[in-house]
């Protein structure tokens, strides 16, 4: 079953070399910065995304790595999920997401749960705005939902 999120405490990726360490900067961040999948790890949770928009909200929420741990991880395919353009915490290789377990469990400082409807994006009102103007509809549900789905549809295949 795949599992999202990571805390250092729930052991998933113990003895990995990989530990959340404050920010770069020393400030807790609050923001939404937009997301790339790279890598070449097959996971369930990031399947049909390619780049999306996502919240921020953490002092503690750089990846940072033992010597020869972020190697071993890329040779794995685990570097699923990276900052576009700069890390804001300095989190190294711009990761915002790794994998463990075959790609089974992810985990990412952006909190995709934030942002699961389209009106949580802060240009949904510009965005609503250029589309009543095309004569378009925006779709209810933001792009992070993707991830819970694909989680679902991978569980109960």
């Amino acid at each position: 079953m795949p599992i999202e999120g990571l805390k250092e405490e729930c052991g998933l990726f113990e003895g990995a070399g990989v530990t959340l360490a404050p920010n770069a900067g020393g400030a807790y961040l609050c923001q939404w910065e937009r997301l790339q999948v790279s890598g070449s790890g097959d996971t369930p949770w990031l399947a049909g995304l390619e780049t999306f928009d996502c919240p921020i909200a953490h002092g503690e929420g750089r990846f940072a790595f033992a010597p020869g741990a972020l190697e071993r991880l890329q040779q794995g395919g685990g570097d699923v999920l990276r900052y576009d353009g700069e890390a804001p915490n300095g989190s190294t290789d711009r990761l915002a997401g790794i994998t463990a377990h075959g790609g089974w469990v992810l985990a990412m400082m952006p909190h995709p749960e934030r942002a699961l409807l389209s009106h949580h994006h802060p240009d949904f009102h510009r965005r609503a705005v250029l589309a009543r103007r095309r004569g378009e509809a925006l779709t209810t549900f933001g792009l992070t939902l993707r991830m819970f789905c694909n989680a679902v549809e991978t569980v109960t295949r």
